[in-house]
């Protein structure tokens, strides 16, 4: 990370040109600047590989090594490539019902771990929205759709 060459930069600014107008549009020129800086002054990094929580190092080192040897046969159906390839998924499902059983054993002293691992495993959160109000009107504005949801369920479940 270069943070002299980034320094010079914002000190070479005229900040008084820059953030004069609206709030909005200084906040807009401000962001600009400070993300152009970023991309221009900051390593971008890859990802590591991070292994899955259920994934034991005997099977990523089977996993590894099937793909190592696909790299040197570099087809599917050659025998080496098979054999490397049933040892890693026997390995995988043997790690997979290993983590779940212990997750399973466990569960009284750390029920905090298993309703983790439960709810790592939906796909997506539902969202609500957007909403008709009574006019017919179509309504994204949070304010709104917590009005309506508020009134609809204020009716459904008030007692009479």
């Amino acid at each position: 990370m270069d943070t002299v060459g980034a320094r010079e930069e914002l000190s070479s600014i005229d900040w008084e040109k820059v953030l004069e107008g609206t709030v909005n549009e200084s906040w807009e020129s401000l962001k600009d600047i400070l993300f152009r800086i970023q991309s221009k002054y900051v390593p971008h990094k890859a990802k590591g590989g991070k292994k899955k929580l259920w994934m034991s190092y005997k099977a990523l080192k089977y996993v590894k090594r099937k793909h190592k040897v696909f790299k040197k046969y570099k087809d599917t159906k050659h025998p080496a490539c098979r054999r490397a390839a049933n040892k890693a998924s026997n390995e995988l499902k043997k790690a997979k019902f290993n983590f779940k059983k212990k997750l399973a054993d466990n569960i009284k002293n750390d029920s905090k771990s298993f309703y983790a691992y439960v709810r790592g495993g939906s796909r997506a959160t539902k969202k609500v929205g957007p909403t008709v109000n009574s006019q017919g009107e179509l309504d994204d504005s949070n304010e709104g759709m917590c009005e309506l949801l508020n009134q609809a369920f204020g009716e459904v479940f008030t007692r009479t």
